[in-house]
Formats: C-alpha cells, sequence, structure tokens
C-alpha cells in the first residue's frame, strides 16, 4: 500500500499516428480495433483499479500518457477523478538529434492525470512556441536519430532528468490536497 504510484501504461495503440497510419493500411482497423479492446480490458483497466484503489484509501496515483492519446476517452481512464497536467517535454530539456545529428529539443506533450493538485501544479508546463514558430523550434519524434541509431520516439521515451527530478519531488512532498469522496 504505497503513499504514491506512478503509472505509465503503453502508449504505442492509443497515439493518434496508429489511425494516421490507417490511410495507407485501411485493411489493419480491425487488428488495432482488436489490440485496442485487449489493452482496454487488461492494461488499461487494472490501471484505472489501481489508481481508484489509492484514491479511495487517502493514497495518490498519477497515469501518464502523451495528451493526445485516445485511451483518455476510454471507458477505463475517463471516469477517473483527478487533475490534469499538461507537460511540453521540451520545457524539461527533452531533446533528440535532428538529420544532421544536431541535439534539437522535442515538445512531446504529455498529460500527468494525478489526484495529487499540488503534483498536477508544479510540473505543468506548455511551450511558448506557437504555429510555424513551433514548427522551425522542435525536432518531430518521427524518422530516425542518427546518433542514437533507433527511432526518434523510442530516443525520447525516457523522462529528461529534469522532468524526473521535479516529479520525483512533488510525489516525495507530503502535502497536497487530495480528492474528496463522493
Amino acid at each position: 500500500k504505497p503513499d504514491e504510484v506512478l503509472l505509465s501504461p503503453p502508449c504505442r495503440l492509443w497515439s493518434m499516428l496508429q489511425e494516421l497510419s490507417l490511410t495507407n493500411y485501411p485493411d489493419r482497423k480491425p487488428v488495432l480495433d482488436e489490440a485496442r479492446r485487449q489493452n482496454h480490458d487488461t492494461i488499461l483497466t487494472f490501471v484505472a483499479e489501481i489508481y481508484l484503489e489509492q484514491w479511495k484509501n487517502g493514497r495518490h496515483a498519477t497515469i501518464e500518457h502523451p495528451w493526445s492519446s485516445r485511451a483518455w476517452a476510454t471507458k477505463a481512464l475517463a471516469p477517473l477523478p483527478g487533475w490534469p497536467a499538461y507537460v511540453d517535454q521540451c520545457m524539461y530539456n527533452l531533446t533528440t538529434h535532428d538529420d544532421r545529428g544536431q541535439v534539437q529539443p522535442v515538445r512531446k506533450p504529455t498529460c500527468f492525470y494525478t489526484t495529487k493538485k499540488s503534483l498536477a501544479t508544479s510540473i505543468a508546463a506548455a511551450c511558448g512556441k506557437k504555429g510555424q514558430q513551433c514548427h522551425i523550434f522542435h525536432q518531430p519524434l518521427e524518422g530516425f536519430d542518427p546518433i542514437d541509431k533507433v527511432s526518434r520516439s523510442k530516443a525520447a521515451e525516457n523522462y529528461p532528468p529534469y522532468l524526473a527530478r521535479d516529479l520525483a519531488k512533488a510525489m516525495a512532498e507530503k502535502r497536497g490536497r487530495r480528492l474528496c469522496l463522493g
């Protein structure tokens, strides 16, 4: 019965990029739908049960997934009580390499959905770059990182050290308004 848990279920199946790939391969839709159903009925439902168990017993839980993840709208996650923290990971120094091997910032919009309001407040960080300025400033996650020799999304899957530090600090903080039952 930990005081706090951080839950980060796999997100690949719930990415909007999955739907974009269906444009070229529409025959894959039934396969994606079935994989999502299985993931929902096992992993997402399990994550929701842990989250609610923590909440009901006066403890804290946080779920992390991409901000645009389709999983947030599922039967398992949509009704959960809590606070969302929007985090552009470039604000915590998330980077990857461009095609020339130069280090570039990566936006990677992420949601930390939590029972602890102080955590949501303390880690929220939105990048001020908008529109064309955003596309010039940020390295897209698509493609291959020529230095790390992996896909850019793989190279950017770990939290940057500053985000890990601030997340751990917020989780360790004893104070923090908890959601009320009822």
